[in-house]
């Protein structure tokens, strides 16, 4: 079977992932999205134009290699998972489609629909629909394909918490419980990064720093301190030491312990 990339493009002024897209060559991708002739959406040209004048460039990852015939799927999947993890993509669309506004607007009207699952607090399965538009039209608000998609920082919609039906597969249930409360919490304060107490995930595991010559300088109790004591988002920390090819910061080196 033959696979593709999901790659990421990550701003080298923040080490932030701002773009997620799928390529079968990253280099000839990269070449494109630098490509001034070809026609880009707005939010990226701009970022892509911030960069050039500072004489910078987008650092491109591979994230994932998955069969081509579901890429789509994969796309989605990595562009909503970086959404919840807190990163402020640049992406039009859900993924899979083509990364077109046009194609976006045919989502939210439901073309391409797929079943959707809302949950309360509690984490007790309120109601399930055949789309985001059957649901809308239910509850009568056009925020619950914000919500779904992480779109506009809202993180629920109707005192629900929303999935793609497909999502819930990814999740363990105590993953689910802890991925529900936390969208709650973001909903109220989305400066807050705190799990409700009793949760377990990876904000409790001990994170190590180290200077570049793996001499140890700090350690923190949880990824959240960790993040708070260097001035960087906690889904950024948690990534750079679990997803990304490097674990290494300017002037540091953090791991889990």
């Amino acid at each position: 079977m033959e696979n593709t990339n999901i790659y990421i493009l990550i701003d080298p002024r923040d080490n932030k992932v701002r773009y997620v897209g799928k390529a079968n060559n990253i280099k000839d991708r990269l070449r494109s999205h630098l490509n001034p002739a070809r026609k880009h959406q707005i939010h990226k040209k701009n970022w892509i134009n911030s960069l050039k004048k500072e004489k910078l460039k987008p650092i491109i990852e591979i994230i994932d290699e998955v069969p081509k015939n579901n890429w789509q799927f994969w796309e989605t999947y990595w562009i909503s998972q970086f959404k919840t993890w807190g990163f402020d993509l640049i992406n039009y669309t859900e993924g899979g489609d083509g990364c077109t506004f046009a194609n976006q607007t045919s989502f939210k009207k439901g073309q391409g629909a797929k079943p959707i699952v809302g949950f309360d607090y509690n984490c007790n399965k309120l109601c399930e629909f055949n789309s985001t538009t059957d649901a809308e039209e239910f509850y009568k608000t056009r925020g619950i394909w914000h919500a779904i998609n992480n779109d506009r920082k809202r993180k629920t919609a109707k005192n629900i918490a929303w999935f793609y039906k497909e999502q819930l597969d990814n999740f363990s249930k105590e993953d689910l419980e802890i991925e529900i409360k936390r969208r709650f919490i973001k909903e109220r304060n989305p400066n807050s990064n705190t799990f409700v107490k009793g949760q377990k995930g990876t904000h409790s595991k001990k994170v190590l720093m180290y200077d570049l010559n793996n001499n140890l300088l700090k350690e923190f109790e949880s990824a959240k301190l960790a993040s708070e004591y260097l001035g960087i988002k906690t889904g950024t920390l948690q990534f750079r030491i679990t997803k990304a090819k490097t674990n290494k910061f300017e002037n540091y080196i953090v791991k889990y312990k």
